[in-house]
Protein backbone atom coordinates (compact mmCIF):
# COMPACT_ATOMS: atom_id res chain seq x y z
CA UNK A 1 0.00 0.00 0.00
CA UNK A 2 1.18 3.56 -0.68
CA UNK A 3 2.85 5.54 2.42
CA UNK A 4 0.86 8.60 1.86
CA UNK A 5 -2.93 5.72 1.94
CA UNK A 6 -1.31 3.63 4.44
CA UNK A 7 -0.84 7.51 6.91
CA UNK A 8 -4.90 8.55 5.51
CA UNK A 9 -5.43 5.01 7.25
CA UNK A 10 -3.65 5.88 10.25
CA UNK A 11 -4.53 9.13 10.76
CA UNK A 12 -8.35 8.09 10.29
CA UNK A 13 -7.84 5.58 13.37
CA UNK A 14 -6.68 8.42 15.12
CA UNK A 15 -9.37 11.00 14.24
CA UNK A 16 -11.96 8.19 15.00
CA UNK A 17 -10.61 7.27 18.74
CA UNK A 18 -10.32 11.44 19.13
CA UNK A 19 -13.88 11.68 18.31
CA UNK A 20 -14.88 8.92 20.74
CA UNK A 21 -13.23 10.43 23.32
CA UNK A 22 -14.88 13.36 23.11
CA UNK A 23 -18.08 11.40 23.16
CA UNK A 24 -17.23 10.05 26.57
CA UNK A 25 -16.09 13.48 27.96
CA UNK A 26 -19.89 14.82 27.24
CA UNK A 27 -21.38 11.97 28.62
CA UNK A 28 -19.42 12.68 31.56
CA UNK A 29 -20.16 16.45 32.18
CA UNK A 30 -23.98 15.03 31.32
CA UNK A 31 -23.52 12.69 34.53
CA UNK A 32 -22.06 15.77 36.70
CA UNK A 33 -24.74 17.85 35.45
CA UNK A 34 -27.56 15.47 36.40
CA UNK A 35 -25.83 14.60 40.08
CA UNK A 36 -24.36 17.59 41.40
CA UNK A 37 -25.64 21.18 43.06
CA UNK A 38 -25.15 23.79 41.10
CA UNK A 39 -21.79 25.73 42.36
CA UNK A 40 -20.22 22.47 42.44
CA UNK A 41 -21.37 21.54 38.97
CA UNK A 42 -19.25 24.48 37.97
CA UNK A 43 -16.71 23.64 39.26
CA UNK A 44 -16.05 20.04 38.18
CA UNK A 45 -17.51 20.47 34.54
CA UNK A 46 -14.35 23.11 34.05
CA UNK A 47 -12.15 21.00 35.41
CA UNK A 48 -13.45 18.45 33.31
CA UNK A 49 -13.42 20.11 30.21
CA UNK A 50 -9.97 21.43 30.53
CA UNK A 51 -9.19 17.32 31.05
CA UNK A 52 -11.28 16.50 27.95
CA UNK A 53 -9.35 19.87 25.64
CA UNK A 54 -5.70 18.45 27.08
CA UNK A 55 -6.94 15.05 26.22
CA UNK A 56 -8.03 16.09 22.72
CA UNK A 57 -4.98 18.31 22.04
CA UNK A 58 -2.74 14.72 22.48
CA UNK A 59 -4.68 13.09 20.07
CA UNK A 60 -4.52 16.07 17.79
CA UNK A 61 -0.77 16.12 17.77
CA UNK A 62 -0.81 12.04 17.62
CA UNK A 63 -2.77 12.81 14.31
CA UNK A 64 0.30 14.92 12.57
CA UNK A 65 2.63 12.29 13.22
CA UNK A 66 1.35 10.08 10.20
CA UNK A 67 1.97 13.25 8.18
CA UNK A 68 5.11 14.12 10.04
CA UNK A 69 5.99 10.51 9.23
CA UNK A 70 5.69 11.03 5.12
CA UNK A 71 7.14 14.55 5.04
CA UNK A 72 10.25 13.15 6.86
CA UNK A 73 10.68 10.26 4.26
CA UNK A 74 10.48 11.76 1.82
CA UNK A 75 13.07 14.26 2.97
CA UNK A 76 15.22 11.08 3.01
CA UNK A 77 14.48 10.68 -0.03
CA UNK A 78 15.77 14.19 -1.29
CA UNK A 79 19.12 13.95 0.67
CA UNK A 80 19.87 10.93 -0.62
CA UNK A 81 19.41 12.35 -4.12
CA UNK A 82 21.59 15.20 -3.26
CA UNK A 83 24.22 12.98 -1.54
CA UNK A 84 24.53 10.85 -4.87
CA UNK A 85 25.56 13.98 -6.11
CA UNK A 86 27.68 16.14 -4.13
CA UNK A 87 28.34 15.75 -0.29
CA UNK A 88 30.99 15.19 2.47
CA UNK A 89 31.65 12.34 4.67
CA UNK A 90 30.43 14.16 7.27
CA UNK A 91 27.04 14.69 5.60
CA UNK A 92 26.72 10.80 5.24
CA UNK A 93 27.43 10.42 8.23
CA UNK A 94 25.21 13.20 9.60
CA UNK A 95 22.16 11.52 7.76
CA UNK A 96 23.20 8.09 9.09
CA UNK A 97 22.65 9.54 12.53
CA UNK A 98 19.49 11.40 11.56
CA UNK A 99 18.28 7.91 10.13
CA UNK A 100 18.89 6.37 13.38
CA UNK A 101 17.52 8.42 15.24
CA UNK A 102 14.08 8.02 13.37
CA UNK A 103 14.11 4.64 13.81
CA UNK A 104 14.53 5.05 17.53
CA UNK A 105 10.65 7.15 17.49
CA UNK A 106 8.33 4.44 17.87
CA UNK A 107 4.83 4.72 18.78
CA UNK A 108 5.43 6.51 22.11
CA UNK A 109 6.83 9.30 20.07
CA UNK A 110 5.70 12.55 20.15
CA UNK A 111 4.58 15.08 17.30
CA UNK A 112 7.24 17.06 19.05
CA UNK A 113 9.65 14.69 18.26
CA UNK A 114 9.28 14.34 15.15
CA UNK A 115 8.77 18.02 13.96
CA UNK A 116 12.40 18.28 15.45
CA UNK A 117 13.55 16.02 13.10
CA UNK A 118 11.53 17.16 10.35
CA UNK A 119 13.55 20.48 10.54
CA UNK A 120 16.59 19.16 11.14
CA UNK A 121 16.58 16.95 8.33
CA UNK A 122 15.39 20.87 6.24
CA UNK A 123 18.67 22.67 7.93
CA UNK A 124 20.59 19.54 6.50
CA UNK A 125 19.82 19.71 3.30
CA UNK A 126 20.09 23.23 3.29
CA UNK A 127 23.74 22.67 4.79
CA UNK A 128 24.83 20.77 1.73
CA UNK A 129 23.32 22.96 -1.09
CA UNK A 130 25.33 25.74 1.27
CA UNK A 131 28.65 23.95 0.66
CA UNK A 132 28.26 24.15 -2.89
CA UNK A 133 30.22 26.75 -4.97
CA UNK A 134 27.53 26.65 -7.21
CA UNK A 135 24.93 27.56 -4.69
CA UNK A 136 26.22 30.99 -4.05
CA UNK A 137 27.45 31.52 -7.64
CA UNK A 138 23.80 31.45 -8.72
CA UNK A 139 22.94 33.75 -5.54
CA UNK A 140 25.61 36.18 -6.72
CA UNK A 141 23.47 35.89 -10.32
CA UNK A 142 20.66 36.80 -8.44
CA UNK A 143 22.17 39.45 -6.57
CA UNK A 144 23.67 41.42 -10.02
CA UNK A 145 19.77 41.35 -11.16
CA UNK A 146 18.91 44.08 -8.49
CA UNK A 147 22.42 45.52 -9.21
CA UNK A 148 20.02 48.98 -10.54
CA UNK A 149 18.07 49.33 -6.99
CA UNK A 150 21.99 49.06 -5.45
CA UNK A 151 23.03 52.31 -3.30
CA UNK A 152 26.56 52.96 -4.27
CA UNK A 153 26.69 51.52 -7.96
CA UNK A 154 30.80 51.90 -7.84
CA UNK A 155 31.21 50.16 -4.97
CA UNK A 156 28.85 47.44 -6.08
CA UNK A 157 30.81 46.90 -9.46
CA UNK A 158 34.01 46.42 -7.24
CA UNK A 159 32.20 43.64 -5.09
CA UNK A 160 30.88 42.17 -8.56
CA UNK A 161 34.19 41.58 -10.02
CA UNK A 162 35.57 40.71 -6.41
CA UNK A 163 32.87 37.82 -6.65
CA UNK A 164 33.59 37.01 -9.62
CA UNK A 165 37.71 36.23 -8.80
CA UNK A 166 36.48 34.38 -6.17
CA UNK A 167 33.88 31.84 -8.48
CA UNK A 168 37.24 31.63 -10.30
CA UNK A 169 39.47 30.40 -7.32
CA UNK A 170 36.83 28.39 -5.54
CA UNK A 171 36.33 30.34 -2.53
CA UNK A 172 33.13 29.70 -0.83
CA UNK A 173 34.27 31.87 2.11
CA UNK A 174 35.23 34.87 0.50
CA UNK A 175 32.19 35.00 -2.26
CA UNK A 176 29.85 34.72 1.32
CA UNK A 177 31.41 37.67 2.38
CA UNK A 178 31.18 39.68 -0.88
CA UNK A 179 27.37 38.50 -0.93
CA UNK A 180 26.85 39.91 2.80
CA UNK A 181 28.67 43.16 1.53
CA UNK A 182 26.53 43.32 -1.55
CA UNK A 183 23.00 42.62 0.20
CA UNK A 184 23.84 45.54 2.51
CA UNK A 185 23.96 47.62 -0.87
CA UNK A 186 20.57 46.86 -1.57
CA UNK A 187 17.40 48.82 0.25
CA UNK A 188 16.63 46.91 3.57
CA UNK A 189 12.75 45.88 1.84
CA UNK A 190 14.73 44.08 -1.12
CA UNK A 191 17.63 42.89 0.97
CA UNK A 192 15.46 41.05 3.60
CA UNK A 193 13.08 39.75 0.61
CA UNK A 194 15.90 38.45 -1.09
CA UNK A 195 17.07 36.72 1.89
CA UNK A 196 13.66 35.29 3.16
CA UNK A 197 13.24 33.74 -0.67
CA UNK A 198 16.44 32.61 -1.64
CA UNK A 199 18.45 32.16 1.30
CA UNK A 200 15.94 30.92 4.08
CA UNK A 201 17.43 29.02 6.63
CA UNK A 202 21.12 29.85 6.00
CA UNK A 203 23.32 32.06 8.15
CA UNK A 204 25.37 34.64 6.26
Amino acid sequence: MPLLREGDKIRDTYEIEALGKAQLARERIKEIIDSAGDGVVAKQVEAYIIEMRVALDTETARMEIPTLRTTIEAEFIRIDEMLEKFGSAQHQRQIENLRNRYGELGESASAKEFKKLSQDLATMRIDILADQPAFWVVWLQHLYQKRATMQNLAEADRLFRQGAAFMEANNIQGLKKTIVALLELLPEDVSEEMKRGYCSGITL
